[in-house]
C-alpha cells in the first residue's frame, strides 16, 4: 500500500514539473519584474497549491480507503431518514415503502379507522361495520403536501390478485371506456383521464376505484397507478410550462377521497364496457355529489340489480331527489 502511494505521488510530481516548466521559463524571460511576479503569483503558485492539495487529498484517501467484499443483503445506502434496497442480481433500486412516522387504529361500533402519518402524506383508511354496500367498501382519505419538494410526482399503486385483468376508465362519469397499456409507447403516453372512476376486472371479480377528484390513471399487469399530485420545475413537453407562469410551483396541500369497491361477477356478460353497475353508480353519486342522495329503486342497498343497462343509467343520474 505504501509503495503504491509513493509511486503515485512521484508520478504526479513529475507530471506537474513537465506541465509547469514552460510557464516558468516564459515568466523568467520577462524583463518587467512586477509583471513577472504578478504572473507567478496568479498562475504558477495557485496551480502548485492546488497540486499540493490534490497530493494531500490523495494521501488521505489512499490511507483510509478500504475495499470490502459485501454480501447482497448488505448492499444498501442508509442515513437517518431513509434506507435504499437493491436487486440482488443487478443492484438496481427496488420498490421502497416508506415507514409511517406514526400509525394507530381506532375501532368503534360503527366503523374502524387506520391513521397513517407518512412523510408528506396523511392517510385515513376506513371500514364501516354495516351491512350492504357501505360495508363492502374501503374508504381512503389522503392529505397530500408536496409543497416543500421539487420535481416530484406522487402516485398511488393498486395491486390485485386478478388474473389477466381488463381495465376501464370512465368518460365524464357517463360510461366506461376500455383502456389498454401499449408497450410501444412510453409511460406518460399510457396514462388516461379518470374523471370519477376506474375499473379493473377478470372473469370472477371486479374492483372499482371512485374518487371525488379527477386523476390520471394507467393500467399495469396486476392493477393500476393513480397520479395524486406533482411538482415540476420545467416544461414536461405536454403543455405544462408552455406559457409564462404556468409551472405548478405554487401548489397547495390537497385533500382527496377514494372508495374501493370489490364485487363478484355472476352475470354471463363479458367486458361490461358501456355501463356501470348500480351499486357503483350510487357510489359515484355519493362521492362526487355531496349532500345529494340517490333514491332510485335500482340503487337500493339491499335490492339493487346486478347490472344497470345503458338506458337506465341516465335515469339513475338524474333521479336524485324526491
Amino acid at each position: 500500500m505504501e509503495n503504491d502511494l509513493k509511486e503515485e505521488l512521484s508520478r504526479r510530481r513529475r507530471a506537474a514539473r513537465v506541465a509547469f516548466e514552460p510557464l516558468r521559463e516564459a515568466t523568467d524571460q520577462l524583463t518587467d519584474h512586477e509583471l513577472r511576479d504578478h504572473l507567478s503569483d496568479s498562475t504558477v503558485l495557485p496551480a502548485l497549491c492546488y497540486a499540493a492539495e490534490t497530493w494531500s487529498d490523495t494521501v488521505t484517501t489512499l490511507t483510509v480507503f478500504k475495499l470490502e467484499v459485501i454480501q447482497p443483503e448488505g448492499f444498501f445506502l442508509k442515513n437517518e431518514e431513509l434506507k435504499t434496497s437493491h436487486d440482488k442480481k443487478n443492484g438496481l433500486l427496488t420498490p421502497h415503502t416508506a415507514e409511517p412516522t406514526l400509525r394507530f387504529i381506532a375501532r368503534g361500533s360503527l366503523q374502524q379507522k387506520a391513521h397513517l402519518f407518512l412523510p408528506n402524506i396523511y392517510e385515513e383508511i376506513t371500514v364501516k361495520n354495516l351491512r350492504g354496500s357501505f360495508g363492502q367498501q374501503v374508504y381512503l382519505l389522503l392529505r397530500v403536501d408536496i409543497t416543500g419538494t421539487s420535481n416530484t410526482e406522487l402516485s398511488m399503486r393498486l395491486e390485485t390478485s386478478l388474473q389477466n385483468p381488463r381495465f376501464y376508465a370512465d368518460s365524464a362519469g357517463m360510461q366506461l371506456l376500455h383502456r389498454q397499456y401499449n408497450e410501444k409507447l412510453n409511460v406518460p403516453a399510457n396514462f388516461y383521464p379518470m374523471a370519477s372512476a376506474a375499473v379493473i376486472e377478470d372473469v370472477h371479480k371486479r374492483i372499482t376505484v371512485v374518487s371525488n377528484l379527477a386523476h390520471g390513471v394507467s393500467p399495469n399487469s396486476r392493477g393500476m397507478d393513480v397520479i395524486l399530485d406533482r411538482m415540476l420545475n420545467q416544461d414536461d413537453g405536454k403543455g405544462l410550462g408552455g406559457g409564462p407562469d404556468s409551472l405548478p410551483t405554487d401548489i397547495l396541500p390537497v385533500e382527496m377521497r377514494f372508495s374501493l369497491l370489490v364485487e363478484k361477477i355472476t352475470t354471463p356478460e363479458k367486458g361490461l364496457i358501456a355501463y356501470l353497475r348500480a351499486l357503483r353508480v350510487a357510489r359515484v353519486q355519493e362521492t362526487n355529489l355531496v349532500g345529494i342522495v340517490p333514491v332510485s329503486s335500482e340503487v337500493s342497498v339491499d335490492n339493487y340489480q346486478p347490472v344497470v343497462h345503458p338506458y337506465k343509467f341516465l335515469s339513475l343520474l338524474l333521479n336524485f331527489s324526491k
